[in-house]
């Protein structure tokens, strides 16, 4: 019989920690062997519990931090905190490297939220007008949201295609307006525009639930890898 995988989720006591370890925790693939609060002794948990998969959902501002400590114990990171910046997700992908360490920083756990941000990128490279709208709740941290941003670098790297149209291969910034207000969960339109018509890609989530398929799918698939991916679509 395999042996579950042991997981230490770090942010346990927010809204998607606390709803990741209660999900985690009912499926017996997996065993939460330890749940992190703020202000904890994160280096010395790694060492006491000896995760496989160590799932953070914390803050910007420590998101860099944590994903350092956990590559270099050796555990395979799951981040799930917006906040890394392009040469901080490089300088965390350097350090995976020699290790052949799979790890995962993955702006959107929803699995169809990654296939509205895989069409976006297709449809970038036949329409060369596009804007990105994303709205989310008034607590979230951060703006532009993760997704936004991995959306955006998605359609950069479509148009840069060898195959992409000539029309669509300039790497104009992709424009995001983001959204804060109480009342909404989380929703994206990308927003392309023809000659007389539009094309709107949009991804609605109405819940944290929402992301628990792709938390479940992560934190097992994360053990395949022998790297430091950006994005749930490696796994799809």
């Amino acid at each position: 019989v395999a042996q579950p995988i042991k997981v230490m989720v770090i942010g346990a006591f927010g809204k998607m920690g606390a709803l990741s370890v209660t999900t985690l925790q009912a499926d017996p693939v997996f065993e939460v062997v330890a749940t992190v609060g703020r202000n904890e002794n994160v280096h010395g948990l790694l060492q006491s519990h000896a995760p496989d998969v160590v799932l953070d959902f914390t803050l910007p501002d420590a998101v860099y931090g944590h994903a350092k400590m956990i590559i270099e114990y050796g555990a395979h990171p799951v981040i799930g905190t917006s906040g890394l910046d392009a040469d901080q997700i490089t300088q965390l992908q350097a350090l995976a490297q020699p290790k052949q360490l799979g790890g995962l920083i993955v702006p959107n756990f929803s699995i169809t939220a990654v296939l509205m941000m895989r069409f976006a990128a297709e449809a970038a490279t036949v329409l060369d007008k596009v804007e990105i709208v994303e709205l989310h709740h008034a607590q979230k941290v951060d703006a532009p949201s993760g997704t936004a941003t991995k959306t955006a670098a998605l359609i950069q790297a479509a148009r840069a295609r060898p195959d992409a149209k000539e029309a669509c291969k300039q790497m104009e910034t992709v424009d995001i307006t983001s959204v804060r207000l109480p009342g909404i969960f989380g929703h994206q339109a990308v927003v392309f525009e023809g000659v007389g018509e539009t094309l709107t890609i949009k991804h609605d989530a109405m819940s944290r639930e929402a992301m628990m398929p792709g938390v479940r799918l992560a934190c097992q698939q994360v053990l395949t890898l022998r790297e430091l991916y950006y994005g749930l679509d490696c796994l799809l």
